[in-house]
């Protein structure tokens, strides 16, 4: 066989079965299903749904990283740097595909920050930041089992979720 087009078979016959892969992982997550990796990273004992003790691991580490001066607050500085590097990420990304990158932020930004801020000494403690996730979460467990499963955190995410309580 001419080795052109043997090398050709093989090539189709490889992304043959990725595409097969990937379909496959697709329609395994079934219609109506949220979260995606996002959701995977928070359930760590992978029985499908996210307890407040799976969050608070996850919590601790996007504190940790968003106080990047280490003195136990989130500044608006910091956030304003996260949110930054967010944008430059997702322009670079849309500069790769050949899209236009929405722009998002601005006052919203601020009006975050102030939610966050709960005791309004413009810096965000750790205590504030696990009760505005811990408040979210809850947002998304419809039938308030207190387990968020991959069909309320998707519903949520799409808009068709339960109001925030």
């Amino acid at each position: 066989m001419n080795p052109v087009i043997k090398h050709s078979l093989v090539a189709l016959a490889a992304f043959g079965a990725m595409t097969a892969l990937a379909m496959a992982s697709v329609s395994a997550a079934g219609p109506g299903r949220g979260g995606g990796k996002f959701f995977e990273r928070l359930d760590s004992n992978g029985d499908g749904g996210i307890e407040r003790s799976e969050a608070e691991v996850a919590w601790a580490r996007a504190f940790d990283r968003m106080d990047s001066n280490g003195d136990g607050y989130i500044s608006q500085e910091e956030t304003d740097s996260i949110r930054q590097r967010w944008r430059d990420r997702r322009q670079q990304r849309a500069e790769r595909s050949g899209r236009q990158s929405p722009e998002r932020g601005g006052e919203r930004n601020g009006q975050a920050f102030a939610k966050n801020d709960s005791d309004g000494d413009g810096r965000i403690s750790r205590e504030e930041f696990y009760a505005s996730r811990a408040e979210r979460l809850s947002a998304m467990d419809a039938d308030g089992d207190g387990i968020v499963t991959r069909d309320e955190m998707g519903a949520r995410r799409r808009g068709r979720g339960p109001a925030p309580k």
